[in-house]
């Protein structure tokens, strides 16, 4: 048996620590994972193990000290020689400074960052292997604070032979839903592509976006430009290894950091992924404009992502199909769907008066009547200079205040005050003075009643 595999280290803790059991030592283990997202399994063990003075009643092998662990690297610290195994590498792109590689020993995970000439040390280098590098750097990323490497003009890599001190390449990536939110920190994820979503273009500067889920939860991940494997190579039911992703609002992004891959031999995680897509479900056309189509059922309005061809009131059968929210709004992806004609088709649940609980959702359908319009103007965002008008809405007995953003604004103009209308997507929330908000934006619909 390898004296450093998991199996040994928590049969070594539980018998010294009698009054600690299984269920225990896994919740202090998982607990120090999710302190510091570069600890693995593995080495959350053997630090518990250093605690409880245990570690040296270990029957290991002789370490090479001239080589130092990636659990105790410092910003700083020069001249270092470290070996692990890679889990993901970036290779320089033509127009590109940086490559990127991510490896791990049984203590954690580092980046290294090779400008330039530098890149070369990558070549022939693939995920798994082992790699020893040598007279390497320590410096902190000021943004996510994550320890990275950097080589000096005499480092040296090299491929060794494995070493089974270091755990699997599947071993360091956690699954989405084993993740904190918004934490500030990069993660190796693995997930199982669901749905690529063909929207935008890297090369334009836009990220692409895929569907990707674990079983438990589904989210969109947003790619940039991955020159290492390019969306248009993989295909639904592969593993991916992403490295150093962040989890931001309800969606995963890469990084400049970000290395993207394949797992083998995780079939287990593919089928419980594949298994939550819903084999068929029926969703009223709410609303289509041959832009964007809202559809509803019995759950709510989902925007519908997939090959579409329908007509407002039409009620479909939609197959293998996996809801997604992304930035606050719920999409639905699926591979088919038909028109159906059911018994009791689905039936819009609108809201006729706000709420404190509406507030800050963004999948509102809402039935109003427009009272007055302003003009359109234009603003600058983060998203570049955008139109926006000012309207009024009366929603039940009370007048609420609403920003319309982008071309729904100047459509929005165009409609007869006192016309009575019925939202879908749109947002309620508190401004900044505290009073209650309507948001309508693009990805609204706007209908009249009768």
């Amino acid at each position: 048996m390898n004296m450093l595999s998991e199996e040994y280290l928590i049969k070594t803790i539980l018998s010294k620590r009698q009054d600690m059991t299984l269920e225990q030592l896994m919740e202090e283990v998982n607990r120090r994972m999710e302190q510091n997202p570069f600890l693995t399994r593995a080495g959350a063990l053997l630090i518990i193990l250093e605690e409880e003075r245990l570690l040296e009643e270990l029957e290991t092998r002789q370490e090479d000290f001239t080589t130092t662990l990636i659990g105790n690297l410092k910003a700083g610290l020069k001249h270092l020689t470290v070996k692990g195994r890679v889990l993901g590498l970036r290779s320089l792109s033509p127009g590109e400074r940086l490559a990127v590689l991510r490896i791990g020993d049984r203590t954690g995970a580092a980046t290294v960052l090779l400008w330039d000439e530098h890149s070369e040390l990558v070549k022939n280098m693939s995920p798994g292997q082992v790699v020893r590098l040598t007279d390497l750097a320590v410096s902190e990323n000021r943004v996510t604070g994550a320890l990275e490497l950097t080589p000096s003009q005499n480092t040296v890599s090299e491929t060794v032979e494995d070493d089974e001190s270091i755990p699997p390449l599947a071993s360091f990536f956690r699954t989405p839903s084993q993740i904190p939110w918004e934490d500030g920190r990069p993660h190796d994820v693995k997930c199982v592509l669901l749905f690529p979503w063909e929207w935008g273009s890297s090369k334009a500067g836009n990220p692409q976006h895929l569907v990707v889920g674990d079983g438990l939860t589904n989210y969109i991940l947003r790619l940039w430009d991955i020159p290492a494997l390019s969306p248009g190579e993989i295909k639904q039911g592969d593993v991916l290894l992403l490295t150093s992703v962040s989890k931001r609002e309800d969606f995963l992004s890469s990084t400049s950091r970000t290395t993207l891959g394949r797992a083998e031999g995780e079939a287990e995680l593919a089928e419980k992924a594949l298994k939550s897509l819903q084999p068929e479900r029926d969703l009223l056309v709410a609303y289509s404009d041959g832009l964007k189509t809202i559809c509803v059922d019995e759950t709510g309005p989902f925007i519908m992502v997939g090959p579409q061809n329908f007509s407002q009131n039409e009620v479909v059968r939609v197959f293998n199909s996996a809801a997604v929210s992304y930035r606050g709004r719920p999409r639905l992806f699926f591979q088919k769907a038909v028109p159906v004609k059911p018994e009791n088709p689905p039936r819009i649940q609108a809201v006729q008066n706000l709420e404190e609980r509406h507030l800050g959702r963004h999948d509102l359908i809402l039935d109003c009547q427009l009272l007055r319009t302003g003009h359109v103007s234009e603003a600058s965002t983060r998203y570049g200079v955008r139109p926006l008008a000012s309207i009024w809405l009366r929603i039940g007995g009370s007048t609420y205040p609403a920003t319309v953003w982008g071309e729904t604004a100047y459509r929005m103009a165009e409609i007869s005050e006192g016309s009575a209308l019925r939202l879908y997507m749109a947002t309620a929330r508190r401004n900044r003075y505290g009073e209650v908000e309507i948001i309508v934006d693009d990805e609204t619909g706007v209908v009249f009643r009768e």
